[in-house]
């Protein structure tokens, strides 16, 4: 079990998203907090219970309000109700809540007089155009995971940035924040074993989430064809959450974790979204990045081009939507082509770029929030 049952209870509440991301955050801060002697407790709006128990977490449940045939206003009083609930029977020193929006639920439970101090994890890099809408009064502070592209505190996981304030309520910037890096990695052989693929073929990645069944959609067949050109077998990485995927001309494996099992894969094809991202360069995987365009807020085509300037990644603009002179959506032969020409170049260029472990100062400043009963921001 991950934690000390003697330790402070703190509570994670991740949003239930388009993809993992929230969730997968959650664990990585609550894995660090275990270590350093506090006992978390994840509760998940998703059904994916089962990898994280395996991981050795105390998993709670409440369904999403997509999976119940409530009506958003009951289902928002019966998310109130559990909370209170668990709060109460784990003796709750802290909650932590990560996403784009707290539920109105959740803001229910911190406004009452007896709640424990809340924090709100909140990723950074939001369009230009979709600023974060949501006020963080009420939390005691506010926490924003970092980008590999311009990481806090370079190699230092203790580094944090004061980032002034919202609505009154202290933002802390800390390092990215990852549950998996390479020195999780298995070996290859390990790795492919692990997936159940052949030992003796070459494999290419394709990781899109959510976008493959939506505006990415058009990208898998053109993808699979110039990974076979190229003597590689594509392996489409489904999400566990939905019936696995027929991908003409691949192999799909449904897999949560994957992180530990990059190293079997020569490259990858990912969408740009903030994990699949820091953890690939933290693994030291070369990747072709992907912005989807349908991320509402998060600035996918923006990180995607900050790596790639700094040479840790390529970007291939499916959609053209960069601008950028000769991508009007063009397909994904040359993007291949210099990911697999560069691969050495790659992966030397991630070795020599430490990933600092934001989840370990994000961990250290919420362990804090548990020696401050009050609800009032913490300087």
């Amino acid at each position: 079990m991950i934690g000390r049952a003697d330790g402070p209870r703190v509570l994670f509440v991740p949003s239930n998203g388009m993809g993992l991301g929230h969730m997968t955050r959650a664990a990585a801060i609550a894995r660090r907090l275990g270590e350093a002697g506090a006992m978390p407790i994840l509760c998940v709006l998703s059904p994916l219970i089962d990898p994280l128990r395996r991981m050795g977490f105390l998993v709670e449940h409440i369904p999403s309000y997509a999976s119940t045939p409530l009506e958003r206003w009951h289902w928002q009083r019966l998310l109130a109700d559990q909370l209170r609930h668990l709060i109460e029977v784990h003796h709750v020193s802290a909650v932590v809540f990560d996403g784009v929006a707290p539920y109105r639920g959740v803001r229910q439970v911190m406004a009452e007089e007896d709640a424990p101090p809340f924090a709100w994890v909140r990723r950074g890099r939001w369009r230009a155009d979709a600023r974060p809408a949501a006020t963080a009064a009420g939390f005691s502070m506010v926490v924003e995971p970092g980008e590999v592209d311009r990481a806090v505190g370079d190699d230092d996981p203790t580094a944090v940035v004061v980032a002034g304030s919202s609505d009154g309520v202290p933002v802390r910037g800390v390092g990215p924040v990852l549950l998996h890096d390479h020195r999780d990695l298995r070996t290859r052989d390990q790795a492919v074993a692990d997936l159940g693929l052949p030992a003796d073929q070459r494999y290419g990645l394709i990781s899109l989430g959510t976008g493959l069944a939506g505006p990415l959609a058009h990208t898998a067949g053109p993808l699979v064809t110039a990974m076979r050109d190229r003597g590689l077998v594509p392996v489409v990485a489904a999400s566990p959450l939905v019936s696995p995927p027929t991908v003409r001309g691949a192999l799909v494996r449904q897999r949560y974790p994957l992180a530990p099992a990059l190293a079997a894969f020569d490259v990858a094809v990912l969408a740009a979204g903030y994990n699949s991202v820091v953890e690939a360069v933290a693994c030291r995987t070369p990747s072709i990045l992907v912005p989807n365009p349908a991320a509402a807020v998060d600035d996918q085509l923006a990180r995607a081009a900050g790596l790639e300037q700094q040479g840790l990644a390529v970007l291939w603009d499916s959609t053209g939507a960069s601008g950028r002179a000769g991508e009007g959506g063009s397909g994904p032969e040359a993007a291949l082509d210099k990911a697999l020409d560069d691969r050495s170049a790659l992966v030397e260029r991630m070795a020599a770029r430490p990933v600092p472990q934001g989840a370990t100062r994000a961990a250290d400043l919420i362990r804090e929030l548990t020696r401050h009963p009050g609800r009032k921001p913490v300087a």
